[in-house]
C-alpha cells in the first residue's frame, strides 16, 4: 500500500511539474508577443511622426520659395515639437539603439533648419542693408555648407536607425 501511494504522489509531483513547466513557456511567449507589440506599437509611432515631420518639411519648403521668414518659423516650430515627441517616447529595450540613432538623426535635422533659418534672416537683413542688395555670399555659402554637413549627419543616422531595426 505503501509503495502505490508512493507512486501516486510520485506521479502526481511529475503532473504538477508539467503542469508548471507548461505554465512557464505560456509566460515566456507571453512576454515575447508583449515586447513584439511594444515594438510595432513604437516602430508605428516613429512612423507616423516621421510623416508628420516630412508635413512640416514640405512647409519649409513652400515658405522658404516664398521667402516667408514667418511660415519658416512656424514650420520649425511645428517640426520641433515633433522632435521633442519623438525624444519624450519610450522605446522598448529592443529597440534602445534604434531610437537612439532617430533622435540623435532628428536633433541633427531640428540643428540645421534652425541654423537655415538665422542664416536666411541674416542674409535677408545684410541685403537689405548692403549697397549691392547681395548681402556677403561667402559668409552664406560658408554657413549654408555647415548646415548642409548637419543636415547630412542628420539624415545618416536616421538611415542608420532603419538599418538597424531592419536586422531585429
Amino acid at each position: 500500500m505503501k509503495k502505490i501511494s508512493r507512486i501516486v504522489v510520485v506521479g502526481a509531483l511529475c503532473v504538477m511539474m508539467l503542469g508548471l513547466c507548461s505554465c512557464m513557456g505560456t509566460m515566456q511567449q507571453s512576454e515575447a508577443q508583449q515586447t513584439q507589440a511594444q515594438s510595432r506599437q513604437y516602430m508605428a509611432h516613429m512612423n507616423s511622426s516621421a510623416r508628420e515631420l516630412q508635413k512640416c518639411m514640405d512647409g519649409f519648403s513652400s515658405a522658404v520659395a516664398n521667402n516667408d521668414i514667418a511660415a519658416l518659423n512656424k514650420a520649425f516650430e511645428q517640426a520641433q515639437g515633433i522632435v521633442d515627441e519623438l525624444a519624450a517616447i519610450e522605446a522598448p529595450s529592443v529597440l534602445s539603439e534604434v531610437h537612439a540613432k532617430y533622435s540623435e538623426g532628428a536633433q541633427h535635422l531640428q540643428t540645421a533648419l534652425k541654423s537655415y533659418i538665422e542664416c536666411y534672416a541674416a542674409m535677408q537683413d545684410s541685403a537689405a542693408t548692403d549697397e549691392t542688395g547681395q548681402g556677403d555670399a561667402s559668409l552664406v555659402n560658408l554657413q549654408m555648407k555647415a548646415i548642409q554637413q548637419e543636415y547630412s549627419a542628420g539624415i545618416r543616422a536616421l538611415q542608420e536607425a532603419d538599418r538597424i531595426a531592419s536586422e531585429l
